[in-house]
């Protein structure tokens, strides 16, 4: 599993070569590395490499994943394959709140919707968020399918 990732502001590759119960190799900065996992808690992780153990404490917020590695922090966050567009302003409101999990799409290309028809419905925070038709018109694109990951702020359909 290849991720792109931006840690500290710098482009980096990550690979996760084998994740098993007793054993984890990772390919960074064109090394690999073997680890065990000793401990698994909420937001630590104790790894063992060698003779050395190595504490791993997790947070993240909406964009980034902060990590404090044997003191040292990182600042992670994922290259984003989803391009935001600029939205204008009959187009705000198809837009993701926040990231979260598309669940249904009520809608196809070319179908014609009145004002408050849902739209989608899309998992947020233990929440669902109905998207909601804000005029009459015609869906002219949608952007994503049953169970896509969105992140926030992106555009989720445009109509016309």
């Amino acid at each position: 599993m290849k991720k792109d990732l931006i840690i500290n502001g710098e482009n980096e590759v990550f690979e996760v070569l084998k994740s098993s119960e007793g054993k984890i190799v990772i390919s960074f900065q064109g090394k690999e590395y073997s680890f065990e996992p000793i401990h698994r808690g909420k937001n630590e992780l104790v790894l063992k490499r060698g003779e050395n153990l190595h504490r791993i404490f997790h947070g993240y917020s909406a964009k980034e994943h902060f990590f404090s590695i044997d003191g040292r922090d990182l600042t992670i966050e994922k290259k984003s394959k989803q391009k935001s567009k600029k939205v204008s302003e009959s187009q705000k409101g198809y837009q993701s709140p926040m990231p979260g999990k598309i669940l249904k799409v009520f809608v196809k290309n070319g179908e014609k919707v009145i004002k408050g028809q849902v739209l989608l419905i899309m998992e947020a925070m233990k929440m669902e968020h109905s998207i909601i038709a804000v005029k009459d018109g015609i869906i002219k694109k949608v952007h994503f399918k049953d169970g896509d990951y969105v992140e926030g702020d992106i555009q989720l359909l445009e109509m016309e």
